[in-house]
């Protein structure tokens, strides 16, 4: 029979086995000089890939692993390679935006594979991509209309209808993980104005809908994220303020709140259950990033990580949660400090309940030798 000593010599290799994995950690992501300002827009399944953007004028956007760093998207590349990077698989091994008026998408090993628009529509962009990488959501781009679809590696376009026949503005902005849900806005665009819009979800099987909003307020809402399997979608509520919400049906809205001290909120990326909500909360100018989960409801970014282990560094101020990995772990956004501009960040912090896992595996091992 192991002894507690023995026992406690298991846990210890375990735990060298998955330290590197579960040490927290936090990387700021800079721009091509220290004026340019960097975000986060996506991040694959593990967050060892993720997608940004920078304000530059040579790279608007770029990829980074932890291997390779930031490599960014020239502005300039040669035609038929992708030029803007807009979202990454949950593999992380497809890349897809889009490249003058053609959507694009880049794997490992081959030449970026352009997609044209379909007959009607001078332009085309991919703004999601499933877990596998083979179904994208697209928006179509026309001179007096826009429009949403699912494209299929095998199959082609599904062009999906506006909620009514008189809208003519639509704008997805992510794709579930298992390929059948859209999300994203659509609406009214007369001339210059801005657009009257409407969170709105699209189906695979051509069901559309527009989200409602919170009880009190007008009728705009905005959808930025949903779950892998699109029963959970997520973005705010537009009124007297914006408030951060989400959705379990196109009727059925929850109001998060607001952080104490600021005046409106919104989520813009979730895990891939539904269940860690991040986003930013604001006032006037100021703005500070935040997670929600049932058990917390809202806090501080940097609180929620320092209770998992991370400490923000001092004099970094995280603004805004952007992505989130499908597991829970890895969080992308924006962070500024006195002295730095808008920068992108990944910070990582073990799954929940990681540090004890070792212990209890040793625990299992020695009684199954009893």
């Amino acid at each position: 029979m192991e002894t507690l000593t023995q026992v406690a010599a298991v846990a210890a290799c375990l735990l060298t086995s998955v330290a590197a994995n579960a040490a927290p950690s936090i990387t700021f992501i800079r721009g091509i000089t220290d004026r340019n300002n960097t975000s986060i827009t996506a991040l694959s399944g593990d967050g060892r890939v993720a997608v940004g953007y920078a304000d530059s004028a040579t790279a608007t956007t770029w990829t980074w692993t932890q291997e390779t760093g930031r490599v960014d998207i020239l502005n300039a590349a040669p035609a038929g390679q992708m030029r803007w990077a807009d979202s990454v698989s949950r593999d992380g091994n497809t890349v897809v935006g889009f490249t003058g008026s053609l959507a694009s998408i880049r794997s490992p090993g081959t030449a970026d594979q352009t997609v044209a628009p379909p007959s009607g529509y001078r332009g085309v962009q991919a703004r999601g991509v499933s877990a596998n990488g083979g179904t994208l959501v697209m928006n179509l781009i026309a001179t007096t209309r826009e429009r949403v679809a699912f494209w299929d590696r095998t199959g082609g376009y599904t062009i999906m209808p506006n909620v009514t026949a008189s809208e003519n503005y639509a704008v997805p902005f992510a794709l579930s993980d298992d390929g059948n849900t859209i999300v994203g806005i659509s609406g009214v665009q007369i001339g210059n104005n801005d657009p009257t819009h409407s969170g709105t979800v699209w189906r695979r099987d051509g069901a559309v809908a527009s989200l409602r909003s919170l009880p009190g307020t007008q009728d705009e809402t905005r959808a930025f994220a949903v779950s892998a399997d699109g029963s959970i979608i997520a973005g705010d509520s537009l009124g007297i303020r914006t408030e951060a919400c989400y959705w379990t049906s196109p009727t059925q809205s929850v109001g998060l709140g607001v952080l104490p001290g600021f005046s409106d909120s919104s989520v813009l990326a979730l895990d891939s259950a539904g269940t860690i909500l991040g986003g930013s909360s604001r006032f006037g100018p100021f703005s500070t990033a935040f997670i929600w989960t049932q058990e917390l409801g809202m806090v501080t970014a940097a609180s929620y990580l320092a209770g998992r282990g991370l400490q923000i560094p001092a004099g970094w101020n995280l603004r805004s949660v952007t992505a989130i990995s499908a597991d829970g772990t890895t969080f992308g956004g924006i962070a500024s400090s006195a002295t730095t501009p808008e920068t992108a960040f990944i910070a990582r912090v073990p799954a929940t309940g990681l540090a004890l896992f070792p212990f209890a595996v040793a625990l299992t091992m020695a009684r199954r030798r009893r």
